[in-house]
């Protein structure tokens, strides 16, 4: 049965195992939690199959408007809608809490990540080349007024 859920920070020691499978590395759990006690509003979304977690989504406050900070799915998950409902259910969150803006941040690496962030309505706001050109960030933005 596919479910998506709120999560708690004990959630952190699963989801850097769904990072060394999706990014070929994680962080580490101290860095995400010491992150996250300095922000606000911080929201995790977990998605589940069978109660196995299979993907999540972690945002907060950044400046005013809602960040979606890190967002992940098992490969053998994707295209099953996982990615698409914990996205919205960031969005939903950050609506509940008011705020106007939305934001994110991708890049060309992860195709699939942009084109879900343009079928929700982003936006491309911004990008910044390093200066290799590879990885390079493209910030996407949406109005939740």
């Amino acid at each position: 049965m596919e479910n998506i859920v709120d999560g708690k920070l004990k959630d952190l020691k699963h989801i850097v195992k769904i990072d060394e499978v999706v990014f070929g590395k994680a962080k580490k759990i101290k860095e995400i939690e010491g992150k996250l006690v300095l922000c606000k509003n911080v929201h995790i979304t977990l998605g589940k199959m069978d109660e196995r977690l299979v993907g999540y989504g972690i945002g907060y406050e950044e400046k005013g408007k809602y960040y979606l900070w890190m967002l992940a799915v098992l490969p053998e998950f994707r295209k099953h809608g996982f990615g698409k409902r914990i996205f919205e259910e960031q969005i939903n969150f950050a609506k509940k809490k008011r705020y106007d803006t939305f934001l994110v941040k991708s890049s060309n690496k992860w195709k699939d990540m942009l084109r879900l962030t343009i079928k929700l309505g982003f936006d491309i706001v911004g990008f910044k080349i390093n200066e290799w050109g590879s990885n390079s960030a493209i910030w996407l933005s949406k109005d939740l007024k």
